[in-house]
């Protein structure tokens, strides 16, 4: 079963909120930085929290020191991540696949062929003639 976040009203409920949140961020930055955050500096800052998020998991499995509070922080951090990807698939002058059901679709569909595909054992892509290919550019 998914979380409820996943479930599709949900998402899209939490898509439009981080939408509004990032708005308001935008007024923020203008008066006190003169500029709104590029896309660029939305992907940076999800490089960030991701990092956070690594080294809270790290914390949690025992292989880094320990940190006062990690499972309090632990959910914040997940939330800062898909807030990120949330506002990165929305913002901006470009268009993200993520906006479309199709280009869900046409996502997981790529998944599922590359899963069935047999892959060559020194690169583990898949072979030209079983699926799409993958650049590793």
């Amino acid at each position: 079963m998914l979380p409820t976040l996943l479930a599709m009203d949900h998402l899209a409920e939490a898509v439009a909120e981080a939408v509004e949140i990032r708005s308001g961020l935008e007024e923020f930055e203008l008066r006190t930085y003169g500029r709104t955050w590029s896309v660029i500096d939305r992907v940076a800052g999800l490089v960030t929290d991701v990092g956070d998020l690594a080294r809270l998991v790290g914390v949690k499995q025992g292989l880094r020191p320990p940190v006062e509070d990690v499972d309090a922080a632990l959910p914040h951090e997940v939330a800062d991540c898909l807030w990120a990807v949330f506002v990165i698939a929305t913002k901006g002058a470009w268009t993200c696949s993520l906006r479309t059901r199709a280009g869900c679709r046409t996502y997981g569909r790529g998944w599922r062929l590359l899963r069935k595909a047999p892959l060559r054992r020194d690169t583990l892509l898949p072979l030209p003639e079983s699926g799409p290919a993958i650049s590793r550019a």
